[in-house]
């Protein structure tokens, strides 16, 4: 049945009879028709029915329902029969049943009616909370489509099929019963409540000023009792303020509105609504919105040359409310820069049609409010490729080669239409991933090399800029080979960084800087950290908000000129899909701490702030510096939050000290003489030293020489410290020891030291057999000296694994949490079906045996899918283990692996160092296990050595590598071994 506009004619006379003798009183209310049908009450047999009429020459089908009727229990299975009789006239042999759920949706279901002897039938329609449905159609200008059952819902009337030229119909609908199964459990969880939950601030993305209400809308036809409780967290969990509780009832599509506490202190808070009514299908729905409170930034916009670039990543909606939330949502965070992007697809259909108002209408929505656009140029479209055919474009057009006569045109006509508004263009995204590109550099180049040519000539002014490359991984040297070529034609080195602050770090320095040095444009051409984040997915908000702060300003203080986060908003709802969840806004416009820490960043750092140097960068802890006007300012964060010192004592002629958390609360620190000293957390903060020309970090008090140490049960470890004396005075420093359960720990209770003595002291740590053999621990020494000063100091305790003879029922370690997974195309939206959903899809298990002669290990691997590299050289490609081992400090690492071959083959493999070892892999169901042997004399030593270990589990599920699990970070992605755990062997009497 087709969409249709209905007209709903009440039919009031038929309305007593109905109610009073028709069985479906309690279901139904106002019975409504088609224009030329009729529908009156009658008895049929001796009993109430209805009998319905029609005109086949009037109308194509007939069609009755009913206006209001009540709302069905929730189901899981819904069955209800319609019993008919025929008329003396014509009567149809399709009968539909039609049902409305709470968006306004009408959906129909069809049956056909095969009627006895005595003209009867009864029709019986079963419909699944979650089954498939045919077409649908809207009632209503509230309702909403979206092909789906949302319940509750009412029955809306019947419909029937039969041939136009059938003449006068006729048939009575003698009863309508259903019956339903109770939907329980998650089905119950997932179905939206009749109620929503909004906050209200005055700000469109619910900053906080003078006030904040709770609003409750119901969005149903009917009246709902409920009771209420609102409780205020602050980000780290705490409530604020005493919860606030109601009874209440509200009319159909009306609100209630409730105040709640406005905050002391600047962060993102969380309002939680507890809704009780007997309108939820389990009784009670809980709901999180959040706001956030802050004084928004100060910084000047528009844009100042020569300062550092505040951005942020946005796709325009057709929406043109959309535009004015987003270029406020920024100028109240103070950001300066919005990228995004206009290809061949979007803006030319094709021949001499343009279509510019997407672009120019939000362009100068931003504009009117000192924001910048930076317009990506990217995509290409089916019709303007070079080769429409490449199968490898028949999911992505997109990512095709252009012709480059269209190319051309399409530029020129870019830099026309948007060179007065835009002072920079960006080539392409991402052209080093596959989703993006289907071409090689050279023809890059040549993209880019008219781009140049037609900037020259319409928007000379403009800046080119190189399209964000993202990787060096999936298309090879595909960044460096374009920039060697095109080094000359751009005027900035755009480059993207998704994932943790670690991660991005180690690129940067590792691979970006060096790159640009080989091919000549670190001192000429700067670069650009132009669109890099990370997903709240797995990682949480805080730690997405702390990573936005590490990152920006990292890579300003490795050259980058400016930071576009990515992106402004959440693509979606999903909390498993990382694409969804990038945004510093939710999908619905509520703030996320990372919007909250922005604020704070162009606070403190907007405006003509500079970098100066790094005043530490080890492995432990990072601190900068900036200055801005007569301020210094030091972001500090710690790289490891296990080796710490909890102050920091700087040295400053600073007449005022401010320490500045990640939401932008001061808090003064004491200065006596020029000694500060600030308390360190695990949570990144900023130290502002007012009108101060002079800084320096004093050492602590106390500090780890050797660091990590092995957490043994049967062999003492050894750390080495060195305590400081600062004073010009003798001084007694007091030490206590705080060990893990199960750890004892030996070392002086008190140290005499001289004026600036530094004296080296040595803790000996006792293990016991209930030590945890198989945990990462800290050790805590505490010290205080004479004049008061206080501290302590973290020492991370790696375990030490003694495998036992045989293989223990319980593993040694588990790989299954989201900080031991490394996923490769989190940050690639074209390839989102490759990131891992649950254990079941990659999860692995770690055992540990020593036979007196060879190092067994074996590894439970759970993989749904099996897809394997087959060849040995590159088994990790493919789903596949490889173990490490370092000696010497990490000086020298074996690394070895197997896999099991498409064709059963078993494959191994040894890529540095040299060991001969033995390796049997088996699969069974969605069980993989890894059986390795290597004998002792090959672990570079004799018995009782210890080493440091590693594991990987690679992942595929298609055609490459897409993730893997590993026991320690330090491996993947570069070789750390300073954090592995450590392998030794055990003194046992049957050796």
């Amino acid at each position: 049945m087709k969409k249709i506009i209905y007209l709903l004619v009440i039919c009031s006379v038929v309305s007593s009879l109905f109610a009073a003798e028709f069985d479906l009183k309690t279901r139904t209310g106002a019975p409504f028709t088609s224009a030329g049908q009729k529908i009156e009450p009658v008895q049929k047999d001796g009993k109430a029915a209805l009998l319905f009429s029609w005109d086949a020459s009037k109308k194509r089908w007939a069609e009755f329902g009913w206006i209001g009727t009540k709302a069905l229990p929730f189901f899981r299975t819904l069955t209800v029969k319609v019993s008919v009789a025929a008329g003396e006239k014509s009567t149809p042999k399709i009968i539909d049943l039609r049902l409305v759920d709470r968006e306004g949706e009408v959906f129909q279901f069809p049956a056909t009616a095969r009627f006895d002897e005595l003209g009867r039938a009864t029709l019986t329609y079963t419909i699944l909370h979650d089954g498939k449905v045919g077409g649908s159609w809207l009632s209503g200008k509230n309702a909403k489509k979206n092909g789906k059952i949302d319940q509750p819902v009412r029955l809306y009337g019947l419909a029937f099929d039969y041939p136009s030229d059938s003449g006068e119909g006729e048939i009575f609908i003698t009863k309508i019963e259903e019956k339903t199964t109770p939907l329980t459990g998650e089905a119950v969880r997932n179905i939206p409540p009749p109620f929503e939950f909004h906050l209200v601030t005055g700000h469109p993305v619910r900053l906080v000023s003078t006030y904040c209400y709770a609003e409750i809308f119901n969005p149903t036809d009917a009246e709902h009792a409920f009771q209420v409780k609102f409780t205020v967290r602050d980000a780290g969990g705490n409530i604020i303020g005493r919860p606030t509780e109601r009874k209440d009832s509200i009319g159909r599509r009306s609100r209630r509105f409730f105040a709640l506490p406005i905050p002391k202190k600047f962060g993102l808070y969380r309002v939680e609504a507890e809704i009780t009514s007997n309108a939820i299908p389990n009784g009670q729905m809980n709901v999180t919105r959040s706001f956030a409170f802050f004084k928004p930034a100060t910084l000047d916009l528009p844009y100042q040359e020569g300062n550092f670039r505040f951005g942020v990543q946005t796709h325009w909606k057709q929406d043109p409310t959309t535009w004015t939330t987003e270029a406020d949502a920024c100028r109240t965070a103070g950001i300066s820069f919005i990228r995004d992007e206009v290809g061949i697809g979007s803006i030319w259909p094709g021949k001499n049609t343009w279509r510019y108002g997407l672009k120019t209408l939000p362009m100068d929505v931003f504009l009117s409010r000192g924001i910048k656009t930076v317009l990506l140029i990217n995509g290409s479209a089916p019709w303007a490729n070079q080769n429409p055919q490449d199968p490898q474009l028949k999911q992505r057009p997109w990512a095709g080669m252009p012709r480059l006569d269209l190319w051309r045109t399409f530029c020129a006509e870019v830099f026309q239409k948007f060179g007065g508004k835009v002072d920079h263009f960006e080539i392409w995204n991402e052209p080093d991933l596959m989703t993006f590109a289907v071409f090689s550099p050279e023809e890059y180049h040549q993209l880019a090399e008219i781009a140049r040519e037609e900037i020259k000539k319409h928007a000379p002014h403009a800046k080119l800029m190189s399209a964000g490359f993202c990787n060096f991984n999936e298309k090879g040297q595909f960044q460096e080979r374009a920039m060697t070529l095109c080094k000359d034609l751009f005027d900035i080195h755009c480059f993207h960084g998704h994932g943790p602050q670690s991660g991005f770090a180690s690129i940067i320095d590792r691979k970006l800087l060096p790159m640009r040095e080989r091919i000549g444009i670190a001192g000429t051409m700067p670069w650009y950290a132009h669109e890099t984040a990370l997903t709240s997915t797995g990682f949480g908000e805080s730690a997405q908000a702390e990573a936005l702060f590490q990152k920006l300003l990292f890579a300003w203080s490795r050259g980058s000129i400016g930071y576009t986060w990515y992106d402004l908003r959440n693509d979606g709802f999903d909390p498993g899909n990382p694409e969804h969840n990038y945004g510093m806004l939710t999908n619905d416009y509520y703030p996320k701490e990372v919007y909250v820490v922005y604020n704070t960043l162009t606070t403190l750092f907007g405006g003509d702030t500079k970098f100066l140097r790094t005043l530490v960068d080890d492995r432990q802890m990072s601190v900068l510096l900036f200055g801005r006007e007569r301020d210094l300012l030091l972001p500090v964060w710690l790289k490891t939050p296990h080796q710490r010192a909890k102050e920091l004592h700087l040295k400053t002629d600073a007449n005022q000290v401010e320490r500045i958390d990640l939401a932008g609360n001061i808090t003064a620190l004491a200065k006596k003489g020029d000694l500060v000293r600030c308390p360190i957390s695990k949570t990144p903060f900023t130290i502002r030293l007012r009108n101060a020309s002079q800084i320096a970090i004093r050492p602590n008090g106390l500090s780890a020489v050797s660091s990590p140490v092995l957490l043994a049960s049967s062999t003492p470890s050894i750390v080495e410290f060195f305590a400081f004396n600062p004073d010009e005075k003798q001084q007694t420093m007091t030490l206590t020891a705080f060990a893990p359960e199960g750890i004892r720990a030996e070392l002086p209770a008190k140290l005499t030291l001289a004026p600036q003595e530094r004296k080296n002291f040595k803790a000996i740590l006792h293990g016991s057999s209930e030590s945890p053999k198989t945990v990462r621990q800290t050790l805590r020494v505490a010290y205080s000296l004479t004049n008061g000063e206080k501290d302590e100091c973290s020492v991370l305790l790696l375990p030490l694994f003694l495998p036992e003879r045989e293989f223990t029922a319980k593993p040694y370690a588990q790989l299954n949490r989201r900080d031991q997974l490394v996923e490769l195309f989190d940050a690639d939206p074209g390839n989102v079906f490759r990131l891992r959903k649950n254990d079941d899809d990659l999860s692995a298990k770690i055992f540990l045996a020593d036979n007196g002669t060879d190092l067994n290990i074996k590894v439970v691997v759970t993989d749904d899918e099996h897809r394997p590299s087959n060849r040995a050289d590159s088994i990790w490609k493919g789903d596949s283990l490889q173990l490490l081992f370092a000696f010497d400090s990490g000086k020298k690492v074996l690394e070895i692996g197997c896999a099991l071959g498409e064709d059963g083959k078993q494959l191994q493999h040894c890529w540095s160092g040299s060991a001969t070892f033995r390796s049997n892999v088996t699969r069974s169901g969605k069980t993989t296990t890894y059986l390795v042997s290597i004998p002792w004399p090959q672990l570079h030593g004799t018995a009782n050595e210890r080493f440091s270990f590693n594991a990987l589990v690679n992942e595929s599920d298609s055609d490459r590598r897409e993730s893997f699990l590993r026991l320690a970070p330090g491996a993947g992605d570069g070789t750390d071994s300073t954090v592995w755990p450590v392998i030794g062997q055990s003194k046992r009497a049957d050796r």
